[in-house]
């Protein structure tokens, strides 16, 4: 067992590596982020293995992270969730179609469907292949239109900004699912 992280009054995240090349494989580049995310919404599973975490966030269908277009970077009760800010609760084509691969490889076919039609679903929305959408907490599809700064600190911070309007990770995305229906 490889030991992740300390959880304070909750010990040690422990996961083989095996359970962590799994999760990425299941949740794409944020992996290690989206699972101390779900340990502020689950402490009781912090004993657990990275691949719990990974079945509570994507199979439960949990509302909190699955939205119109693809499952959310941050559930919607983290404490930095913002729908539109860049990595904080918006959700991202390319990482919801990795997670649908990993899904459907590990039996969740009907997940992974359902995931890549929501993809698509977004992608139809916008007219393009963005590189993000909103993660907006009702579950609608919605796409940052402005620039939203603030000065936190006496900084300005970028809170949220438009997405590439076409990325070349989406459209290719999107091409990988229209291929596997045909």
């Amino acid at each position: 067992m490889e030991r992740l992280a300390d959880l304070g009054k909750n010990g040690p995240l422990l996961a083989s590596a095996g359970d962590v090349s799994l999760f990425h494989c299941l949740f794409g580049r944020d992996a290690i982020r989206m699972a101390f995310d779900l340990l502020d919404d689950f402490p009781a599973v912090a004993y657990g293995t990275l691949l719990e975490l990974a079945r509570l966030q994507g199979v439960a269908h949990d509302p909190r992270h699955l939205v119109g277009a693809g499952i959310r970077t941050k559930s919607t009760t983290a404490a930095r969730f913002r729908p539109g800010a860049y990595h904080n609760g918006s959700t991202w084509p390319m990482d919801s179609g990795v997670i649908a691969d990993g899904l459907r490889r590990w039996g969740y076919v009907d997940f992974a469907a359902d995931l890549e039609e929501r993809i698509l679903r977004g992608c139809c929305f916008t007219g393009g292949f963005p590189e993000f959408l909103r993660g907006e907490p009702d579950g609608s599809i919605a796409v940052n239109t402005a620039v939203v700064d603030a000065v936190a600190d006496g900084v300005m911070n970028r809170l949220e900004q438009p997405p590439q309007a076409n990325q070349g990770w989406t459209a290719t995305r999107v091409w990988r699912i229209l291929r596997r229906y045909g």
